[in-house]
């Protein structure tokens, strides 16, 4: 039993994600898509299946809690082909793999903090 796809835009509204040249336009209709569709929307263009998730706590599930429901596009198909098997492209158990051998980086203080806002700011009062 499939459960139907969630609404979304359709005709040639479903492509006002290309934003024609425009990146402002782009990130325009996936913000109108998400006001007017809801948290989980659904559009089909070149008979490829896209989704616009707008829920953090979604967005978790889908990256964290539940990858390995989830496979790879087309394109991520292809750039693997292009960059190779790496950690953006590759699937379970691999991604898997690779993810934790990069998460012990994050584990260590950053040796090159950034300065505290407050410290820039009074220190720029001072010069003032």
């Amino acid at each position: 039993m499939h459960s139907s796809p969630p609404p979304g835009p359709r005709g040639l509204g479903a492509y006002g994600f290309l934003g024609w040249g425009s990146a402002a336009r782009a990130l325009a209709f996936l913000q109108s898509t998400a006001r007017t569709y809801g948290p989980i929307s659904h559009w089909r263009v070149f008979n490829q299946r896209l989704f616009l998730i707008d829920d953090a706590e979604l967005i978790e599930q889908v990256l964290v809690r539940e990858q390995h429901k989830f496979t790879r596009d087309r394109g991520a198909i292809l750039l693997r082909e292009l960059v190779g098997d790496g950690l953006l492209t590759s699937d379970e158990p691999r991604h898997r793999e690779r993810r934790r051998v990069l998460q012990p980086a994050g584990k260590y203080p950053n040796p090159y903090p950034f300065p505290d806002r407050k410290a820039l700011t009074s220190a720029a009062s001072e010069a003032i």
